[in-house]
């Protein structure tokens, strides 16, 4: 094939004939006569090839319309005087065209004709230029991930600050359950009986390790509001979480779908902390941890997403929220905190729930 290659034979044509040659060799001349008899019709046949041109003809329509030059625009006039911000706006009119037509490839062609234009007038460079004009669906689905962060974890810091830390975080921390039943409900994944057993153990290992009582609870009507914002932090995360399947779904890379997470979830953040504090305001000892925190956030989110591109989000995602376990041994080693009986039957079930999971 490399020689064929090498004498300038068009690919597809050096492609078959060593593998023609080789079917033939290793069965029979008969045989690759009767696969590429039903071949040619199966890769015709794809319903993929009658999909994509009517996405192309939408993104035609589209682009007529000037829907793709007004997401261009609109993306442009949020982020285009920052410093590569016509790049970061063709990105982000990438991802919300995406959403709405459901194809990279008539994305790319509709955006293509309103934002690269307007690049190479900046003098962008071309290889800069082609390459933020080349997104994947999972982007978009990245996008959505990091809305529901964002409610997640506003949601989840409001109810910390009026509300008891022992009732809440475990609250929080079911938040596994909503993955998993939208996993069974909208892709069908089987809900085996070692899958319920997980499940249950895990919810038991959360309320051990997390319920304990932390001193007096709060009023009455301030704990109800600190509930109701711990609920809807939960299921803000557990949509997030089967964002993450429906992402890694797509075929897309983590590097693409995290990009679309971040792209909301940074400008979401920095703004809310610019209204609410007036600016970032740090101290040393969180620039100090936050470089490690990220980091390992980073990747640990790569390995879920790389995971749930294999395997079923009923299964996965509850084994990746039992983080709290390492949380609990790094305390108990490194902190001394006290290792009580709660804490000792929390990290059994913990362990337990993990094996069944793994299991099914």
């Amino acid at each position: 094939m490399l020689a064929l290659m090498a004498l300038r034979v068009p690919i597809a044509i050096a492609m078959f004939i060593p593998g023609a040659v080789g079917y033939a060799l290793l069965a029979s001349p008969a045989v690759l006569l009767n696969h590429l008899k039903g071949a040619a019709w199966a890769r015709l046949s794809v319903y993929d090839l009658s999909v994509i041109p009517l996405f192309l003809l939408m993104g035609q329509f589209a682009t007529q319309g000037g829907l793709s030059r007004a997401l261009f625009r609109f993306a442009n006039s949020l982020i285009g005087h920052r410093q590569g911000g016509m790049a970061m706006a063709a990105v982000l009119a990438c991802a919300a065209f995406g959403t709405i037509c459901g194809s990279s490839v008539a994305t790319a062609a509709t955006v293509t004709q309103v934002a690269l234009p307007e690049m190479r007038r900046q003098h962008y460079s071309g290889r800069l230029a082609t390459g933020t004009l080349a997104p994947e669906r999972g982007m978009a689905w990245g996008m959505g991930a990091g809305l529901f962060v964002f409610l997640a974890l506003y949601n989840f810091a409001r109810s910390l600050k009026s509300g008891s830390a022992s009732i809440v975080a475990p609250i929080f921390r079911l938040s596994f359950t909503v993955t998993a039943l939208l996993a069974v409900l909208v892709l069908g994944e089987p809900l085996t009986l070692y899958t319920l057993a997980g499940l249950a153990l895990a919810l038991a290992a959360v309320w051990l390790l997390l319920g304990a009582e932390s001193g007096a609870l709060p009023a009455a009507g301030t704990m109800r509001r600190a509930l109701v914002q711990a609920v809807i932090a939960m299921a803000a995360m557990g949509v997030a979480n089967f964002f993450y399947k429906m992402g890694a779904l797509t075929g897309g890379s983590p590097a693409s779908f995290i990009t679309g997470q971040a792209a909301t979830f940074l400008p979401l953040a920095t703004a809310f902390a610019w209204r609410v504090d007036g600016g970032l305001r740090t101290t040393r000892a969180v620039w100090t941890h936050a470089g490690t925190t990220a980091a390992l956030f980073l990747l640990a989110l790569v390995l879920l997403f790389e995971s749930l591109a294999r395997g079923r989000a009923s299964v996965l995602v509850p084994i990746s929220q039992m983080g709290f376990v390492v949380t609990a041994a790094f305390g108990l080693a490194f902190l001394r905190e006290p290792l009580g009986l709660r804490k000792v039957a929390g990290l059994a079930f913990a362990v337990a729930a993990l094996a069944c999971l793994a299991y099914s």
